[in-house]
């Protein structure tokens, strides 16, 4: 029988050359087969179902400058301190990979899950800036602030610049704790870009309806979206 570890594998990949980073089994451009691919071709793992965890998963054309994956690997060589045998996996790993660098391999505990024990995390958004009202969202990413303030908004030479980071443990008081867990930056993303779009209506009366002009009913009664309108708009 095999001897195998757990280990944790730091990448950052290109997003716009994948169909997504999650593992599919109809569709192998994705981040986590082409490792997996690559990680049987190596004898690192012996089927391409083997169990992993990841820190995040990404969309199609969404990149990550640093994302990570723990699975159990094979141990190819005898003898070898463990610390030689991740320096010779990173440096095999990264020979066959296009598009996907590996920063780190590191052994880690039998217990360790990359998403379970991830107490942190960064999304960071780039849009041509057509006019957002910047200080508007950051009124609105305050209402979603840990301690201490883990947002970044900002202009930088005609991009608008969209930081977002979180702590699994912290979150502000103002959001719903089970659906923040649910639909995480997806809801936060939205919302400020809204709050952004929206301010230019120039609501006479803060009890009129800030989604008026929008077409998508579905936004306009999302309870969630309704409430953090309610929150911006107090004095």
């Amino acid at each position: 029988m095999k001897e195998t570890h757990n280990f944790l594998i730091l990448l950052s990949y290109f997003g716009m050359e994948f169909n997504g980073s999650a593992y599919q089994k109809d569709n192998d451009n994705t981040v986590e087969n082409k490792l997996l691919e690559n990680l049987y071709k190596l004898e690192l793992i012996d089927n391409y179902d083997t169990p992993l965890s990841r820190v995040s998963r990404t969309d199609k054309g969404v990149s990550a400058r640093i994302n990570g994956i723990n699975l159990r690997l094979n141990i190819k060589y005898e003898n070898v301190p463990i610390f030689e045998i991740e320096k010779k996996y990173v440096k095999e790993l990264k020979k066959k990979l296009k598009n996907i660098h590996i920063h780190d391999i590191k052994h880690v505990s039998n217990t360790f899950d990359a998403r379970l024990n991830c107490i942190q995390r960064t999304y960071v958004y780039f849009f041509i800036n057509k006019n957002y009202n910047i200080e508007k969202m950051k009124k609105a990413a305050k209402l979603f602030r840990i301690r201490p303030p883990g947002y970044h908004i900002a202009d930088e030479n005609g991009l608008l610049l969209y930081s977002f980071k979180f702590n699994d443990y912290k979150y502000n008081n103002h959001v719903n704790n089970k659906i923040f867990l649910n639909v995480m930056n997806k809801y936060i993303q939205s919302t400020m870009l809204l709050v952004s779009l929206c301010h230019p209506l120039k609501l006479e009366n803060k009890n009129e309806d800030f989604f008026e002009n929008l077409d998508d009913e579905d936004i306009k009664n999302d309870v969630i979206h309704n409430n953090m309108i309610k929150e911006i708009n107090k004095k």
